[in-house]
């Protein structure tokens, strides 16, 4: 996925981030509850920060990194902040 951005934008700019990566991984999240939004990019941010503090992460790639990181997220988050429709019953 870097590739194909980097290479469309001729290699003019920054490589794509982590914490760019959540910011659209984020957005794709199906809700309009701006707070379970912004609860997911918080822990996600966190532990993309953790990936920084472990070599062997050097080696994955940016969106990788993200796309853990949402999902760990998404599987720890409260289930108070969950739509009524979504929590386990």
């Amino acid at each position: 996925m870097e590739n194909t951005i980097l290479n469309t934008m001729g290699w003019h700019l920054h490589p794509p981030s982590v914490l760019s990566f959540l910011h659209h991984l984020c957005a794709a999240i199906p809700t309009t509850d701006e707070r379970l939004h912004r609860k997911i990019f918080h822990h996600a941010a966190f532990f993309a920060e953790l990936s920084v503090l472990n070599y062997v992460f050097v080696l994955h790639k940016p969106s990788a990194i993200a796309i853990t990181a949402v999902l760990n997220a998404t599987e720890g988050i409260d289930q108070s902040y969950l739509p009524h429709d979504a929590q386990p019953t």
